[in-house]
């Protein structure tokens, strides 16, 4: 029997991206799944869609009083589904019909191939960035980890260090095991925690560059404002310093960290600034108990090698 499979959606005034994405999920091969829909307190018509257009498959709706961000919606997604496997999508991606197919079956072929097939935690696959000149084809990771003992690049097994958020097939498990996603990261940081902490449980993640989704490549409205400014900046300064030690290894994460910062400098104001500061503050003790919790970890990690 095929193994259960949950789509995590999380909308927040998605309507326009609705109908192009029950279409994708209404052609999926895989017949062993069920939908789960958090909306971050939408404003526009996404609830009515999705109330007056059933899916063969069930759906469960989490609707929430206020915007939980990304991660938050996916936390309290994965804590409703009872599938071996949750697949997280942008409600903006466009996707062939054995998605579900090709990702599951890259998940059980990679666990054969490195003798793990209960630790595969993640499978991504190509993103095919959509709607700008010479758009790139991406694997993950976004970085290539320096750290010792971690995967680097992707191997001939497909093995490798993280995963894209846009779209990525987790194991439930592995997400209960690593204790679900830090709600303090944005924008590419919590792709790069999960997988780092997930390691460190020994959990793999497989590239599968036989299945593409498309994916905008864009600048969307309201990704500039001064909330979203802060959220990107916070993120990245949360991440380098939860992980601190262990980041300085990462060259080209420090390196693209240090470009987006000064991308956002260009375009900050004092205002902003200062609520970067309000926001050192305020995080300052979840930022220190974080980093103790990485410490120990990798102290662990460090005992089971020896």
């Amino acid at each position: 029997m095929e193994p259960s499979v949950s789509v995590l959606l999380v909308t927040h005034n998605s309507c326009q991206h609705l109908p192009t994405l029950w279409k994708d999920l209404e052609a999926q091969t895989w017949r062993n799944l069920d939908v789960i829909v958090v909306d971050n307190a939408s404003t526009d018509s996404s609830l009515d869609f999705i109330r007056d257009h059933p899916l063969k498959a069930s759906i469960k709706v989490l609707p929430q009083s206020e915007n939980l961000g990304v991660t938050g919606a996916w936390n309290i997604g994965a804590r409703e589904t009872r599938s071996k496997w949750v697949l997280l999508i942008s409600p903006d991606c466009r996707f062939p019909a054995d998605l579900i197919a090709g990702l599951v079956k890259r998940a059980e072929a990679a666990g054969k191939a490195i003798g793990k097939p209960d630790l595969i935690g993640g499978v991504t696959p190509q993103l095919l960035w959509k709607g700008a000149p010479g758009a790139p084809r991406s694997l993950p990771p976004h970085v290539r980890p320096l750290q010792k003992g971690l995967p680097q690049g992707i191997d001939r097994n497909g093995e490798t260090f993280g995963y894209h958020g846009a779209c990525v097939l987790l194991s439930t498990e592995m997400v209960r095991d690593i204790g679900g996603f830090d709600t303090n990261l944005f924008f590419g940081g919590d792709e790069n925690d999960t997988a780092l902490r997930a390691h460190l449980k020994g959990w793999h993640f497989i590239a599968a560059p036989e299945v593409s989704v498309e994916h905008p490549y864009e600048v969307r409205q309201g990704s500039r404002s001064s909330q979203t400014l802060l959220l990107r900046s916070t993120s990245v300064w949360y991440l380098l310093l939860k992980h601190a030690g262990i980041t300085l290894s990462w060259g080209s994460l420090l390196k693209e960290s240090i470009h987006h910062l000064f991308w956002q400098r260009r375009l900050a104001s004092p205002r902003f600034l200062l609520s970067e500061l309000t926001w050192f503050v305020r995080k300052a003790q979840d930022i220190r108990m974080a980093r103790l919790d990485m410490r120990r970890q990798w102290a662990s990690r460090s005992e089971a090698k020896e």
